[in-house]
């Protein structure tokens, strides 16, 4: 832009991490506060915004004025409105400052919104702007007693200018953590608004604005050891244990390793170094080992191209050379907690994968995670049965699998539990209420490898077609499963899930039979679709969106007639590919559009063209 458009200076300030909102005034008088994404209206939030710390009422200037900014939520206070919740005896706590900030601006009662404490700060004057420079306008939103972001104009018209420009982003960068609210980059704006119009704009955003991403901080510990977790699935998961650290404002020290190949591709021992950076400024991981100096990077690398770079094997093999006086972790052999021998999980063709896992039906431990996952929130929803009360009636004997919650008694709770009589009673009631939960609410609480929140309402449509549930128990059972098959496989379910639904419906006969009897009716929740814009549609979602939820995703391409997929297909055609996308699925869909499938694929810039499609 320097050469092109003659650009002499640039004004740099931070890409804060909030929810948007535009502030709408008419002589002076604040008539409106909407949430806005790029360039499209949303919701009208006054009443809430007005209870926001830095949100004007009244502003000097006369006409027509539109100030943008995000509301933000200081870390501080973030964290003491958590610890608030938690004393008032709220399980359900708020999961970052930028997911809060957003949905507080929905909220119904204005007066919750003043106790959150949230801020407002702004950064442009969209509408009624009288200055011919951005930094000018930043000085009328300050003369105006606004906040705005920290920023600095650089002078980038001589030789020195890109060493000038990089030194200022790099200040600002080394003083991101110093800041007391959510910030994710730097956004590099044309000073010379005079220019703006030449410059024109994308499909998406201005040209005259860039916004960059910082590279998520890294910090050096000390390993401490490796436990080992197990899933609804029975996959046999490594978490790492580290000396703690400070990272990204908060202390750590657990994380994920997601698999045993990359524990030992690592080349991990007790007492090494790890490096560690949050995915996303959230989640923990490892993504080095000094010592053995291999990355995470090189492994993703490696897997993605199916080997085609090097052999998995190869590296590890060579590495092994650089410590060989060292215990490195391995896998296990056998299951930690019911001691059966461990193997890799298989595809519908018989191939190895990478998980783990332990596929002994009686392992004690695999079922306990399945009740937690069947009782939790976003499944079954089954208020007050946690993890310890799960755990107690296992110990004592009083439930085995899903169709034992059924049969618990008051008197269980009191004796396994320790609850009080009034509590155990509020207890069961609320089992009893789970019992006219939906039918795909049921399907993805069976905790069935692969049929979760995606699949579970797409295969309840299909036993609905084909009577309902129930007669999936009994003699007739197996002979029911040719029908669902068809209907399945119209809708878009792979020969691999319906498979695994099958042996579901043939092994768990008994369990069944007794929720059958236990009264449960298993309910085919209505159909939410508003329009017919996705139809034939097959969808999927990986990676993150910064201004779209998984679950928004979701919900959105069903209401408009699409169907959800949680793998890809022969019969995907329409993908959000956003930032930290799989790789294994990358691939997947490149080999599918050179095998001439049509695969719309949507990215972070061009994600308003999705949103546009459903409008």
């Amino acid at each position: 832009v320097k050469e092109q458009y003659g650009v002499q200076f640039v004004e740099l300030e931070y890409k804060l991490d909030g929810a948007s909102l535009a502030l709408i005034y008419k002589d002076g008088v604040l008539i409106d506060a909407v949430t806005r994404g790029q360039d499209n209206v949303g919701d009208s939030v006054v009443e809430n915004a007005v209870k926001i710390q830095g949100v004007k009422t009244t502003i000097k200037r006369k006409g027509d004025v539109e100030i943008r900014g995000e509301t933000l939520w200081n870390f501080d206070d973030f964290e003491q409105f958590n610890e608030q919740l938690e004393a008032e005896g709220k399980k359900e706590l708020i999961s970052n400052p930028r997911n809060g900030a957003a949905a507080s601006l929905h909220l119904k009662c204005p007066d919750d919104v003043e106790r959150r404490k949230l801020r407002f700060t702004a950064y442009i004057v969209a509408e009624g702007s009288e200055s011919s420079t951005q930094i000018g306008d930043v000085e009328y939103l300050e003369s105006e007693g606004f906040e705005v972001p920290p920023h600095v104009v650089v002078d980038i018209s001589g030789d020195d200018g890109i060493e000038k420009f990089k030194e200022a982003a790099e200040k600002l960068r080394e003083n991101r953590f110093n800041m007391p609210y959510p910030i994710d980059g730097v956004v590099v704006k044309v000073n010379d608004k005079t220019l703006h119009d030449e410059m024109g704009y994308t499909s998406k955003f201005p040209n005259f604005y860039s916004a960059y991403k910082f590279p998520p901080e890294e910090k050096d510990t000390v390993l401490l050891g490796i436990e080992e977790s197990i899933g609804p699935s029975g996959a046999i998961t490594p978490i790492a244990v580290f000396e703690t650290i400070s990272l990204a404002m908060t202390n750590v020290s657990r994380s994920s390793l997601h698999n045993w190949n990359l524990v030992e591709y690592f080349g991990l021992y007790k007492g090494c170094h790890v490096r560690i950076r949050k995915a996303g400024e959230i989640i923990p991981e490892i993504v080095m080992c000094v010592e053995t100096g291999v990355s995470k990077d090189d492994y993703d690398l490696i897997t993605a191209t199916n080997g085609k770079v090097e052999r998995y094997v190869d590296r590890v093999l060579s590495k092994r050379l650089v410590g060989n006086d060292k215990e490195f972790y391995l896998r296990p052999t056998e299951c930690p907690f019911c001691h059966a021998p461990l193997r890799h999980a298989k595809n519908a063709k018989g191939e190895d994968l990478v998980d783990w896992v332990c596929d002994n039906p009686e392992c004690t431990a695999q079922m306990v995670e399945k009740v937690k996952n069947f009782a939790d929130r976003k499944v079954m929803n089954i208020r007050g049965f946690g993890e310890k009360m799960i755990q107690k009636l296992f110990d004592a004997g009083k439930i085995g699998t899903f169709d034992d919650i059924y049969r618990l008694t008051a008197q269980d709770l009191m004796d396994a539990c320790g609850c009080r009589e009034a509590k155990a009673k509020e207890h069961i009631a609320n089992i009893e209420k789970s019992k006219g939960n939906y039918l795909h609410q049921w399907i993805e609480g069976f905790g069935i490898s692969g049929i979760g929140h995606t699949a579970s309402p797409v295969l309840a449509e299909c036993i609905n077609q084909c009577g309902g549930m129930k007669e999936f128990v009994g003699p007739e059972a197996i002979n029911r499963l040719e029908s669902l098959t068809f209907y399945a496989k119209k809708a878009g379910l792979t020969d691999k899930l319906i498979d695994k639904f099958g042996e579901f419906i043939k092994n768990q006969q008994v369990m069944l039979g007794n929720l059958v009897a236990a009264g449960i009716p298993f309910t085919v929740k209505e159909s939410n679709i508003k329009s017919a814009k996705l139809k034939d549609r097959v969808c999927i979602m990986t990676g993150v969106f910064d201004k779209l939820g998984r679950e928004e995703f979701k919900e959105m391409v069903v209401a408009n007639g699409g169907k959800v997929c949680s793998g890809i297909t022969k019969k995907t055609n329409l993908v959000l590919m956003g930032d930290n996308a799989g790789p294994a699925k990358k691939t997947a869909i490149e080999e599918l559009q050179k095998a001439g499938f049509k695969i719309d694929v949507y990215t972070p810039d061009t994600l308003q063209e999705f949103l546009d499609l459903l409008a």
